[in-house]
């Protein structure tokens, strides 16, 4: 059938050229489907949320030492495959390659559950998660809140259980723990 007038467009052709096009979007749909990703059996998850690999874009690092400053914990160097990081205020994880400075407001924790250790520079208040069994190495004007609330000063290596550790003005220490930590600052006025 054929219609008249101006255009002189064929029902026919009108026709085939609506199922072409709807044939073409069909492709670019199925096409565009098989090209979605599963994550791979390596993709670390910590708590449902994918762990983006490389360093998060505030993270501070490098040989920077004014960058150092500013941060309030510096990841071991060497650390496993499972350590992860993030800020209280975001849903991104980050897997840790070693090194890395955090800022205050963020986090540090094991995806695998696995003891991991960090070196805690002054003015720096660590909370743990819940209550943790904490190595803490090398204490300058290091502090630990025992069970009574109290805040102890460690003088020497030791091993302890606590919610939160802290270092004053001129204090430093290294962790050990498998428990999740928050970072915050001012380890107040002690030493």
């Amino acid at each position: 059938m054929v219609q008249e007038g101006n255009g002189k467009i064929s029902l026919e052709v009108s026709m085939k050229f609506r199922i072409g096009l709807g044939l073409i979007i069909a492709a670019f749909l199925v096409v565009g489907c098989e090209q979605v990703t599963e994550p791979g059996q390596d993709q670390l998850f910590y708590r449902g949320i994918p762990v983006s690999e490389g360093a998060a874009p505030w993270v501070l690092g490098g040989n920077q030492l004014g960058r150092v400053n500013s941060g309030a914990v510096e990841l071991d160097t060497e650390t496993q495959g499972t350590v992860v990081y993030g800020t209280e205020d975001e849903s991104e994880v980050y897997q840790a390659s070693g090194g890395e400075v955090l800022p205050v407001g963020t986090w540090v924790d094991d995806a695998a559950g696995d003891t991991y250790s960090a070196d805690v520079l002054k003015k720096t208040v660590l909370t743990f998660e819940e209550s943790a069994t904490v190595e803490i190495y090398n204490p300058i004007n290091t502090f630990y809140l025992d069970a009574n609330g109290e805040w102890i000063e460690v003088a020497n290596d030791c091993t302890v259980i606590t919610t939160s550790i802290k270092t004053g003005p001129s204090g430093s220490c290294k962790i050990s723990s498998p428990i999740k930590f928050s970072i915050g600052g001012d380890g107040g006025d002690q030493g």
